[in-house]
């Protein structure tokens, strides 16, 4: 017999998983794009000063690592 519910719950076991992992890994990208800027701080944008934000803050750095 279909069992919808355990499914849907299924699906979004799996969904939330991905999420988690994409987090952590745009979050490690943030933190490795910091250290290949450098540390001029007379070169800095409000890009890098929102990737340091984002070490301290994962979901902002989880979505900076991305771009």
């Amino acid at each position: 017999m279909f069992d919808a519910k355990g499914t849907i719950l299924g699906g979004a076991t799996v969904a939330w998983f991905a999420i988690c992992i994409a987090g952590l890994i745009g979050w490690v990208l943030n933190i490795a794009k910091i250290f290949q800027t450098g540390f001029t701080l007379a070169e800095w944008t409000g890009f890098e000063v929102g990737r340091v934000i984002g070490v301290f803050f994962p979901p902002i750095g989880a979505v900076l690592g991305w771009f």
